[in-house]
Parts: C-alpha cells; structure tokens; sequence
C-alpha cells in the first residue's frame, strides 16, 4: 500500500517464468525459462532485437528454505517490449 515494492511476509525471494515470443500463449509455468530474486522489483534487459515482441510472464513469491511454501503462480502478464 506503500507504493514501494516489497516481498510479502514468510518469502525472501520473487520467482519469474519467462517466454519470449512464441504463436502460442503459454499455460505452464515449469515449461518456462524461471529466474529467482531477491529483490522485489525484477529488471530484465531482452536488447533492441527484440522490440516489438511479447513477453509472456508469471510470477509467484518463494521461500528458497522451504520451496513447499512458494504462494501460487500469478495470472499471465503480456507485455509488449519497446
């Protein structure tokens, strides 16, 4: 509520599962590239070649210590990248 980023209570890390491109919207995240960080806002940098395309996105919070108490994936993001 802040308007600040920040991990939510019992995480310490944000998972991300990426696609880039693609004809099909993906549905499973574990068929994905995933990342893991423990910053709360992510910054990817997909160069020039790449303006123009969709970047399919989910992102869940995790516990590195305890994977079993990762919260659940979010919804699919679709972002343009210009």
């Amino acid at each position: 509520n802040s308007g600040r980023p920040a991990i939510v209570d019992g995480a310490d890390s944000v998972q991300t599962a990426v696609q880039l491109g693609g004809t099909e919207l993906p549905g499973n995240p574990d068929d994905m590239h995933q990342g893991l960080t423990t910053h709360a806002a992510v910054v990817n940098g997909f160069g020039p070649e790449n303006i123009g395309k969709y970047l399919y996105i989910f992102v869940r919070f995790d516990n590195s210590k305890y994977p079993e108490l990762a919260g659940p994936w979010s919804i699919l993001y679709t972002i343009m990248i210009s």
